[in-house]
């Protein structure tokens, strides 16, 4: 009987490194392919992030503007910062007079730009028991009569990562609020921007 013996054929180095290198470049692309669109995942998410924070800031500023007193707009001579009075009470209800038919002021809203912690800060002073509270007036008449700038400090930040705030009366009546926004992420290419304008008109 004859026996046959089969030989079994290994791979070569040569296969080997064809395969190795086809494999990496696959690997390659795959690895590449990924980071961008992860990268393109967190612009889109910071985009909506700092959508969403100005239109709730933007919200805010819109109903004090909306429902303040004019005479009582006060714009910062460097513009970064304003202040008017609102009549809403601790409850947010609308506070006024049921025999003259007239708003009772409550506080003055302050909005200013905090340039070292990148935020527009909001202080509240209320004005309930002084003349202010019927008759409004700017807040440099106010109490001890300070200037603006005195009220920038403190307050709730209503908006943060910012990098630019500006707060003009182009006419009377009507503010406009220009604000720039960046939020770092921690990408290679830098963080994403972000630029934000309001203009409101009063009603009071």
């Amino acid at each position: 009987m004859r026996h046959i013996l089969a030989c079994r054929r290994g791979f070569t180095i040569v296969e080997v490194l064809v395969a190795s290198s086809v494999f990496l470049l696959i690997l390659g692309v795959l690895v590449s392919t990924f980071y961008m669109s992860t990268n393109t995942m967190m612009k889109g998410t910071s985009q909506a992030g700092m959508l969403r924070d100005a239109q709730a800031f933007g919200r805010k500023l819109s109903n004090a503007i909306q429902y303040g007193s004019v005479a009582s707009l006060t714009i910062a001579a460097d513009e970064s910062g304003m202040s008017l009075l609102t009549s809403d009470n601790v409850n947010g209800k609308f506070r006024y007079d049921p025999a003259l038919s007239t708003a009772l002021w409550s506080d003055y809203q302050v909005f200013y730009y905090d340039s070292t912690a990148q935020e527009v800060r909001n202080p509240e002073i209320s004005v309930i028991g002084s003349p202010e509270e019927a008759t409004p007036g700017p807040i440099e008449n106010f109490g001890s009569a300070q200037p603006l700038n005195t009220y920038f400090t403190g307050g709730k930040p209503v908006l943060r990562n910012v990098t630019a705030a500006t707060f003009r009366e182009p006419i009377p009546g009507l503010v406009r609020v220009d604000i720039d926004m960046a939020r770092d992420d921690s990408r290679s290419d830098g963080p994403e921007t972000f630029t934000f304008s309001l203009a409101r008109n009063f009603r009071n």
